[in-house]
């Protein structure tokens, strides 16, 4: 009996020193999980400490490239306001310096004035414009030996033909058959033609009363008395090459004969402003 109870109480012993020892042994295993969950805990508060160090870094820069940005913007648009506050300063000047009655008006007025004068500079462009085109063309017929006179110019052609013929070369030219106006002009005429072997067509011809190849009434003549035949029949003008009784050196002939053309080119808004 003794012994059956040593056994038994031997059995106990060493089952309670194996549960002490699972125990402690789990023990130790939860130490060990709580050790190595506090460590993720601490890696993980220290990753997101450096995460946000380095954001909050971030941001601070950005804010000053930022800060810099604007403050250059805002000196660049001072400085720029100041560039255009001289430039209008200097128009407003100008504006005065050519019309004093606007020194002391608004600025609106002063750049009403501004727009004014650009238009009127702008005018005056085309004019210097249109008067280099007329300089040009006057350039190009007196080399083509048209001559000047009184503001016109005159094209003492010696290809003959009859009248109509006549007319129509002027009219190629952009000019007409000369239609003479004043003493001046004929003496002009009369000087240039004298001893050339042929008459000169002009643009006088008789239908019911004398009128120029313009259709305006012919205000003055300069016949020459000893040459005058019937109006009727010998219907169109020539000036006398070799005429004795000058400045009157008109005589009317058929107008179906060939004579030298007498060309008149007047002036017109190109030639003067």
């Amino acid at each position: 009996m003794a012994s059956r109870a040593n056994v038994a109480s031997r059995s106990n012993v060493a089952s309670r020193s194996n549960v002490a020892s699972r125990s402690n042994v789990a023990s130790r295993s939860n130490v060990r999980r709580a050790q190595h969950n506090t460590g993720i805990f601490a890696n993980l508060w220290h990753d997101l400490t450096s995460s946000g160090l380095y954001l909050a870094s971030l941001l601070c820069l950005l804010l000053f490239l930022a800060t810099v940005v604007m403050t250059a913007l805002y000196l660049w648009e001072l400085n720029r306001s100041a560039s255009m506050n001289a430039a209008i300063k200097v128009v407003m000047d100008f504006v005065i310096s050519r019309d004093p009655s606007l020194r002391n008006e608004s600025e609106y007025e002063i750049f009403s004035g501004a727009q004014r004068l650009a238009e009127e500079l702008a005018l005056e462009t085309l004019k210097i414009i249109e008067v280099e085109s007329a300089i040009d063309v006057i350039t190009i017929l007196l080399k083509k030996h048209w001559v000047p006179f009184e503001g016109a110019l005159y094209l003492f052609s010696t290809v003959a033909s009859n009248w109509t013929t006549a007319k129509k070369i002027c009219e190629a030219k952009k000019s007409t058959l000369a239609c003479i106006e004043s003493t001046l002009e004929e003496v002009f005429v009369t000087r240039q033609i004298a001893n050339h072997p042929k008459d000169f067509w002009i643009g006088h011809n008789f239908n019911i009363t004398w009128n120029c190849v313009d259709g305006t009434v012919t205000k003055v003549f300069y016949w020459s008395v000893a040459t005058v035949t019937d109006y009727y029949k010998d219907k169109c003008t020539i000036v006398l090459s070799r005429c004795l009784t000058a400045p009157n050196c008109w005589t009317n002939v058929d107008c179906s004969i060939d004579y030298f053309t007498i060309c008149e080119r007047k002036p017109d808004k190109k030639w003067h402003i």
